[in-house]
C-alpha cells in the first residue's frame, strides 16, 4: 500500500491512504480468490444496497481512472465526475 502511495506521491499523484487500502482489498479478492467480498466497507457514496459487486466494480474502476487522468495532466476532469454524478441523482 505503502509503495503505491510513494509512487503516486513522485508523479504528483494525489492518492488517499484510505482508497488505496480499500482498492487492494477488491483487487486482492478478485485476483486471489476469483471473486468480490462482501464484507469490504465502501466509502460513503460508493454504497449500492443488494449490489456490492457493481459498487466494488465502479469504486476500482474510477480509482484507477483517477490516476489515469493524473498522470497524463488531466486533473480538470477530476472536478467534472462529481458534478456529473451529482446531476444524475
Amino acid at each position: 500500500m505503502d509503495k503505491l502511495i510513494d509512487i503516486g506521491n513522485r508523479h504528483a499523484i494525489t492518492l488517499s491512504k484510505e482508497d488505496v487500502k480499500v482498492f487492494n482489498r477488491i483487487r486482492n479478492s478478485i485476483v486471489h480468490r476469483f471473486g468480490y467480498d462482501d464484507t469490504i466497507h465502501l466509502p460513503g457514496h460508493w454504497n449500492m444496497l443488494n449490489s456490492a459487486q457493481t459498487a466494488q466494480h465502479f469504486f476500482a474502476a474510477e480509482f484507477v481512472d483517477r490516476i489515469i487522468l493524473q498522470l497524463f495532466g488531466l486533473r480538470g476532469y477530476l472536478e467534472v465526475l462529481p458534478k456529473a454524478e451529482a446531476e444524475l441523482k
